[in-house]
């Protein structure tokens, strides 16, 4: 029984806010605001927000430690039993706490509000100019810009962690065999700033669905004999092939991996026992034995409660922060596989409360990141709500209601909450949910069954029952869920972003980056001799062809060096493909295997080949001569060019034409990396999402022809650009239909749109909003994602950031709490459009 003694009641969020809480589904919540169980979760809510004040969390160096310790000690064992050693050296060792009234146990790093990193994932090279984004030798350098750590730990780190990283990190041996056996993708990477890679951001593989119901239904211990019976079938004295002799080591280090989830476990359950020994008042003291308990047995046993399956699933996705890096890792569909758990519970009300304890401890730590491009994001795991089962059908249902209650009460930026949405879709939940997004924050996004599904048939090969089952990761890439169907996917979903308009520049210059003067694509000619938009056309197919063939390489490149030195113990543990094979993830033991690449700057890449078509050839308003004299210029002395670039046609607008030559533009990517296969026996599929990459990306860029100033930002993701007229959300989301061919989208689109509150606050705007997103989606529409907020009060956020620390917004696809994001970033979203009926 949960402790319901008094609690320090505190504002809750919304009222201090002043949000919109009406509407028919917040009349059925569960939990009133002065509901016990409410207000003890609103009391650890106020207690968690102080640590984002600043924007900082504490940076521990005990994995790194831990992880330095065991790899001194294991030299010359398998990779894979070398990781496992050193993931069972931390879950015997790294510290545990509790937070005052929270009734979950483990975290992620070595304590709540703590950051840890995995040295293997340091971005470190031998050589310092191997790096594209210019990432110093020691990778902390500015970290205080995040993160606090002190001055010891600072020493410690440059002293003794870092000389022995140094030369065997997973960076050393990437640059090393891509400088050694593929010079040109190396120059490319180096200098052609048409590509950031994603695993310099310092974690590990991530985007992943594992199958967690399985360990929630059996155990650890029943699944450890089933590892035990595939090992004693390899005899080493008669393999069937080398392969074989490396699935026994693959299946051992998943047999030291299980023992030690179960060991840590374990300490959580002693710890509870401790605090129990000393707690004093009698309520919480039964808590704490109860949930000590729970952490005897789970996951080591089956879950049969509600309790105890929630506490077993963050100590599996506790289990995969630790070992893999704590990152963008999808529960899956949630309320499908999680729903005869919570049909157990006799006390709706506390299991209601035990789901909003759970949700705030998924925001107690957070994954290293140094990167730019994920600016004040946290882990990112994310949930999937809702949309058709595996014959077509709706399958919404009371927990599908329950968390989206969850988030509306707790309101943090993790879990990332994502609804899937078709045509059957009822019109009492798609309200519900945008009465939730109404509050702001961004979430739950808005996918699209009937265009995401054939994508995935379509592109990736995937069966329709398996399709039908898919969960998004990340920022919105999608896989298949094996908590659903017992099929895995390894997508590498999150593989980089490409800048798109650079192929179109460097299309201006012969392969000349005009940044740095060196060549980095193919001699394609001098724009002055294209008699017709096709035979520029041709130029720029040449260079995104080069682009996209460099950025496969590179990304080869990687899974080789995962495959022979870094092994995903844990992710093999947890994928049932890589359980049953004894197959490292990285070497192809999932059922379905592809990468998936990013592409940033859609909306300036379509303009820029609108204005040229319209300006050049059309209308012949102007000259390749003065065009690219202009460019070259920075439009300084040629504003009266820039003016009329910026008034030719623009995506965003409901302009047929525009949309055109931004879904040409995109099928020509989409087939340049539809042509390259991976090492797993996959193909590489593409997505349009990035992040917060579109300022990085617009700083590798010159002048362009869409009106853009040399080094501006791009427009993020799918939006339209800056220069785009506002005509209202009608013609930005027939646009966004039209432009984007989502059956080639398998890899995920994010599409952000703004609103003012007072836009969508009575019920009849909030019929049009639904009458908007069900036309959307049946337009082809693959996804969209809305920020409530005005743009008065995001200037007053900026001036007055310690009143405003619930102001949450989306910026790529995640949300982030606004005042922790450099003021670049802040800048962006405030240009954003303010949409309106």
């Amino acid at each position: 029984m949960t402790n319901t003694q008094s609690f320090h009641s505190v504002i809750p969020w919304w009222v201090r806010r002043n949000s919109p809480w009406h509407g028919e589904f917040f009349n059925k919540m569960l939990l009133s605001a002065d509901n016990a169980f409410e207000v003890r979760v609103q009391s650890l809510r106020e207690l968690m927000l102080p640590r984002w004040q600043d924007g900082k969390f504490k940076l521990s160096l005990q994995q790194a430690k831990l992880v330095t310790q065991s790899y001194r000690q294991t030299a010359g064992q398998h990779p894979a039993i070398r990781r496992a050693l050193a993931f069972q050296k931390i879950m015997e060792e790294i510290s545990i706490g509790l937070l005052p009234g929270q009734i979950f146990l483990g975290n992620s790093s070595s304590g709540p509000n703590c950051v840890d990193f995995n040295p293997f994932f340091l971005p470190l090279s031998p050589d310092e100019s191997d790096q594209p984004d210019g990432q110093m030798s020691n990778p902390l350098a500015g970290a205080d810009t995040r993160y606090v750590f002190s001055p010891a730990d600072q020493e410690e780190f440059t002293k003794e962690i870092l000389p022995y990283w140094k030369g065997i990190c997973r960076e050393s041996f990437f640059f090393n065999e891509l400088k050694t056996n593929e010079p040109e993708a190396w120059h490319f990477l180096r200098y052609g700033m048409g590509y950031r890679t994603s695993p310099l951001i310092g974690n590990g593989l991530a985007h992943t669905i594992q199958d967690k119901v399985t360990f929630l239904r059996k155990g650890i211990l029943a699944i450890k004999q089933e590892i035990q019976i595939e090992l004693d079938q390899l005899d080493a004295s008669y393999p069937g092939s080398i392969t074989d002799m490396d699935r026994r080591s693959q299946y051992r280090a998943m047999l030291i991996a299980s023992d030690a989830i179960i060991t840590y476990a374990r300490r959580n359950a002693e710890y509870a026992e401790d605090l129990a020994a000393r707690e004093t008042d009698a309520g919480r003291k039964a808590e704490l034995l109860e949930m000590a308990r729970i952490a005897h047995k789970v996951p080591a046993y089956p879950a049969d409660t509600w309790q105890e399956a929630l506490q077993s699933f963050l100590f599996l996705r506790n289990a995969t922060g630790i070992g893999e890096g704590a990152d963008s890792h999808s529960a899956g569909r949630f309320d499908q596989f999680m729903l005869p758990f919570f049909q157990k519970s006799t006390n709706p009300e506390e299991a209601q409360f035990q789901l909003e304890m759970f949700y705030l401890k998924w925001n107690e730590s957070r994954g290293f990141n140094l990167s730019a491009s994920s600016s004040g994001g946290g882990n990112n795991d994310k949930i999937n709500i809702s949309g058709v089962d595996e014959n077509g059908q709706d399958c919404t249902n009371e927990l599908s209601y329950r968390l989206l209650e969850a988030y509306a009460h707790v309101h943090l930026i993790d879990p990332n909450h994502s609804v899937r949405l078709h045509r059957n879709t009822p019109d009492s939940f798609l309200k519900a949910t945008l009465e939730v997004i109404r509050l702001g924050g961004g979430q739950p996004i808005l996918l699209n069954d009937d265009a995401i599904i054939p994508a995935l048939t379509g592109v990736c090969h995937v069966e329709l029952n398996h399709a039908r089952h898919y969960g998004d990761v990340g920022c919105q890439e999608n896989i298949t869920d094996p908590n659903m169907t017992g099929i895995d996917t390894n997508g590498r979903t999150n593989t980089g972003w490409i800048n798109l308009p650079k192929p179109i520049e460097l299309a201006f210059y012969d392969g000349v980056n005009p940044l740095n003067g060196i060549q980095v694509g193919p001699h394609t000619g001098d724009p002055r001799n294209f008699l017709t938009m096709n035979d520029f056309m041709d130029a720029v197919r040449q260079q995104v062809n080069h682009l996209v063939r460099m950025n496969a390489i590179v990304n080869n490149v990687y899974d080789l060096v995962f495959t022979q030195n870094y092994p995903c113990v844990v992710h093999n543990l947890l994928h049932p493909g890589t359980r049953k094979t004894g197959i490292d993830i990285n070497a192809g033991g999932c059922h379905y295997d592809w990468t998936g690449c990013l592409a940033v700057g859609l909306a300036n890449a379509g303009d820029c080949l609108s204005a040229i078509d319209t300006l050049l050839y059309q209308t012949q308003a102007t000259t390749w001569d003065e065009l690219l004299s202009a460019l070259k210029a920075d439009w300084v002395g040629y504003e009266h060019l820039r003016q009329m670039c910026i008034q030719a046609p623009k995506y965003g607008c409901d302009d047929p034409y525009a949309d055109t030559w931004t879904r040409r533009y995109f099928n020509m990517v989409a087939d340049a990396f539809e042509s390259h296969s991976t090492p797993r026996g996959g193909r590489f599929v593409v997505g349009l999402i990035s992040m917060a990459n579109y300022i990085p990306l617009g700083k590798w860029l010159g002048a362009t022809p869409d009106g853009r100033k040399n080094g501006e930002r791009l427009a993020d993701a799918t939006s339209p650009s800056s220069f785009a007229p506002n005509f209202g959300p009608t013609a930005t989301h027939r646009s966004n239909a039209r432009a984007i061919d989502g059956l080639r989208t398998p890899n995920g689109v994010t599409f952000n749109q703004r609103f003012n509150a007072t836009a969508v606050s009575s019920p009849r705007d909030l019929s049009k909003w639904a009458d908007l997103v069900r036309s959307f989606m049946d337009d082809g529409g693959v996804e969209v994602q809305y920020t409530i907020v005005s743009s008065d009060e995001l200037h007053q956020a900026q001036s007055n950031p310690a009143e405003y620390r619930d102001l949450i917004v989306r910026v790529g696809g995640y949300s982030a709490v606004f005042v922790e994001l450099g003021k670049d970033v802040q800048d962006s979203i405030i240009a954003r459009a303010e949409m309106a009926f």
